[in-house]
């Protein structure tokens, strides 16, 4: 299911011409309290991301099947219009047309349903003998030049209800930075039931904002900069703690094998309250990246090893070298 969605997405991104360029929060409708920009075309130029397997497999099997590129898409926005019933949208920039987007639907024999709805063309796949894994109902519509929404049918007229209404100001407290690879909006509106961990911790959050930059020789150089802004001073210094506490205890445990590196991940995170406003920052050089992901494909590789010998009866020592079963 999970991948039919990915595809599907990804597919109506490359929807219709390229336009004049318009901030996509300007496409987030009242009501909403969170907002997900990606800037898909910068990510997709990061030479790190090239040097990926499984992207660049994803990547190449995906423009063999579909005969677009993967960099004609540009920017995806995805809307929260309500965390506590998951109602979500993505609004997608691109720069194909729409009789593209039917072609590639054509090419895997999925012909969409259409109808009119408040004055726009909308497209709506519902499940069928070529598209099994659909579960629910989808919908997409170009509404602007160079910009398609892409929701599952409730959540896409929702979508549009609530831009009549206007668009939502209220979560973007902070200036946005459009040179970031993503960037993330979210005013909480958290259910009541949480469990008692969980409403202590996020009690007293008013707004969170977080964005992912990258930096030096060929953009190699990622920060993430988070900040949460709280209703007091008591309660950004208690985030901050707590924050400061799961840090201690995560790189701890993840990175048990190799605690020098776990230190290092550690020492790139850096925790600070202000007044009513708890920051973090995480500065990822390239060195520290690469030692990182040599740490998990190490581990993997043992994970897997260990699966093999487990199905054999072959035991593992200390350095993990395999010791022959007992007879």
């Amino acid at each position: 299911m999970k991948k039919l969605l990915l595809g599907v997405a990804l597919s109506l991104a490359f929807g219709v011409f390229a336009a004049e360029k318009k901030s996509l929060y300007d496409y987030v409708p009242a009501g909403s309290d969170m907002a997900v920009r990606v800037n898909a075309e910068k990510v997709n130029a990061l030479p790190m991301i090239n040097e990926i397997p499984e992207a660049a497999k994803f990547k190449s099997e995906f423009e063999k099947e579909h005969k677009v590129k993967v960099s004609d898409i540009q920017e995806i926005l995805f809307v929260g219009m309500s965390l506590n019933d998951e109602a979500f949208a993505a609004v997608i920039r691109n720069k194909l047309n729409e009789n593209t987007v039917l072609e590639l639907l054509k090419t895997d024999k999925i012909t969409p349903q259409v109808k009119e709805l408040d004055g726009k063309k909308v497209y709506s796949l519902t499940k069928t003998a070529s598209i099994e894994e659909l579960n629910e109902n989808l919908s997409f519509s170009f509404i602007e030049p160079g910009l398609i929404l892409f929701s599952d049918t409730p959540n896409f007229e929702k979508y549009l209800a609530g831009m009549k209404k206007g668009v939502e100001k209220k979560i973007f407290f902070r200036p946005s930075n459009p040179e970031a690879l993503m960037e993330l909006y979210v005013k909480p509106s958290l259910p009541k039931d949480l469990p008692l961990e969980a409403a202590q911790m996020t009690n007293g959050i008013k707004f969170v904002y977080a964005a992912l930059t990258a930096s030096g020789k060929e953009n190699r150089d990622l920060t993430l900069d988070a900040e949460v802004d709280c209703d007091n001073a008591e309660s950004a210094k208690r985030i901050a703690m707590q924050a400061k506490m799961y840090i201690m205890m995560l790189g701890g445990m993840a990175f048990q094998e190799n605690p020098v590196l776990g230190e290092k991940v550690i020492g790139a995170i850096k925790i600070e309250d202000k007044d009513k406003v708890a920051t973090i920052k995480i500065s990822m050089p390239d060195a520290l990246r690469k030692e990182i992901q040599a740490y998990i494909q190490k581990m993997n590789e043992n994970k897997n090893t260990l699966d093999a010998t487990a199905g054999l009866g072959v035991s593992m020592d200390e350095k993990g070298t395999a010791a022959a079963p007992a007879k």
